[in-house]
């Protein structure tokens, strides 16, 4: 009976081990992706969990921050006109995580990520199924994956050449939400993490984004100066400046608070057919200047970006199409798009208000290339993946060079060769022992760490379809 009673037992651990990882049991040592072991093509995790939304904002916020929602959005989505004051409802995050696994010996790595949608109200963390299943497939490989929710609400000038002000207003507090959601994070691992079922290895933290919220993690990533926010957040001259009506760039909203350095804690950046806005003095340049000036060694982290070559909401090249105009002042009765007193901060000196003249560029927007050129140019870790048809967002049949016929095998490629690009930063990798970085309607093959990538010789040339 004993003997029956021990092999029922150790079939019960057998079972149980092989249960937690899709390749084959491990120590807890080895059940990081960090370790080299593992290909990331694959899961590591057979169970993950979801925790409940977390709030990251301030319930009783001194000074208030406001919410703006609009009645007519400019693109079929109707709310009601209002400006809510210190609303949390919106500022949480969802956390995806390997279950099953011995955190307190082994906190994992984190990717924090914002989802795409325009700053539309429209559209939250949960709508459509991208960030549900690359954050699924995440966690299944060892990442504690974050999903960020953050205030949108914004109309679209209907002159689609323009860009309105409350767009710009969106942005800018989007973009003081991911400083805040990344901060709030770091407190929480630091001061409650014993009390999650998950643990943060805060040495190793990613940020990433699709379309708008690529944007914003752009921002959060490479914009190491104050200054650098707000000149890319031009208003008009003689009238205040957008962190005089909307607050700093690092404000006090959230639980995590602004003396926590989030910056020297990413150590990678993921960008999904996004790019990002930089003042319009640096066109007709690519932008270097602006990244490279006064940067240290710990500033610009490793990049990898994946974009379509006929996006046409973040153009690829620069022909015309990534300088923004703002909307000019209205006529005839006509919305405006030009200036607003809506929801500023309180005592805001003056109105929101964008250069007026039309016919003038007023900020530059580069894409998933620019970025990629200029990190390369830095010297830094980077990979990029184009595809030829892609427009904005994968598609079925859009699958950068793979034989996936759908979106959702190409989202799991994008997991794949980001997974395994993390891994190689993890691991201190180079660029000279990484090899080939540019992938144009070509498949990466590289397993594992410093393995070189195999060669792609196609070009953008060869992107010009007849």
């Amino acid at each position: 009976m004993k003997n029956i009673f021990k092999k029922l037992l150790l079939f019960i651990i057998i079972l149980n081990v092989s249960h937690l990882y899709a390749q084959g049991s491990a120590p807890v040592t080895d059940s990081t992706p960090k370790k080299c072991k593992w290909d990331l093509r694959s899961r590591i995790y057979t169970d993950i969990d979801t925790s409940a939304p977390i709030v990251y904002g301030k319930i009783n916020a001194n000074p208030m921050f406001y919410d703006p929602s609009y009645s007519n959005e400019g693109d079929g989505c109707f709310k009601v006109n209002a400006c809510l004051a210190n609303d949390t409802s919106v500022l949480k995050y969802t956390v995806y995580y390997p279950i099953n696994h011995d955190y307190i010996s082994l906190p994992l790595p984190c990717i924090i990520f914002f989802h795409p949608g325009g700053f539309s109200d429209c559209t939250t963390d949960t709508s459509g199924n991208l960030v549900r299943t690359i954050a699924t497939e995440f966690a299944h490989r060892g990442f504690i994956f974050i999903s960020v929710e953050y205030r949108r609400g914004r109309k679209k000038d209907k002159n689609n050449d323009y860009r309105s002000v409350q767009t710009v207003q969106a942005q800018y507090i989007a973009s003081q939400h991911a400083r805040g959601a990344f901060r709030t994070i770091i407190k929480k691992q630091r001061n409650f993490g014993v009390n999650e079922p998950f643990q943060i290895d805060t040495n190793y933290m990613f940020i990433g984004g699709a379309s708008s919220g690529g944007v914003i993690c752009n921002s959060a990533a490479y914009f190491r100066t104050d200054a650098m926010v707000y000149s890319s957040f031009p208003t008009l001259a003689g009238q205040p400046a957008i962190q005089d009506v909307l607050g700093p760039i690092n404000v006090n909203y959230y639980l995590g608070g602004t003396d926590i350095d989030y910056r020297s804690k990413i150590k990678g950046v993921i960008n999904l057919w996004s790019g990002a806005t930089i003042p319009i003095s640096y066109y007709p340049g690519n932008g270097y200047d602006f990244f490279a000036t006064g940067a240290t060694g710990t500033d610009n982290p490793p990049y990898i970006g994946f974009h379509g070559y006929d996006d046409e909401v973040f153009p690829l090249l620069e022909d015309g199409k990534q300088r923004i105009y703002f909307s000019p002042p209205p006529n005839f009765g006509k919305p405006d798009y030009n200036s607003t007193n809506s929801c500023l901060i309180d005592n805001a000196p003056g109105p929101l208000q964008l250069d007026d003249i039309a016919a003038s560029p007023d900020v530059l927007q580069i894409s998933s290339l620019k970025l990629f050129n200029i990190m390369n140019s830095l010297g830094k870790l980077a990979e990029l993946y184009i595809d030829y048809r892609m427009k904005h967002g994968v598609a079925d049949g859009d699958n950068f060079g793979t034989s996936a016929t759908t979106k959702e095998d190409t989202w799991l490629y994008i997991v794949q060769r980001t997974a395994t690009f993390l891994q190689a930063v993890m691991n201190n990798a180079t660029p000279a022992t990484l090899g080939n970085n540019l992938f144009i309607e070509c498949e990466n093959t590289r397993i594992k760490c410093n393995n070189p990538n195999p060669s792609c010789s196609n070009t953008l040339e060869d992107c010009i379809i007849p």
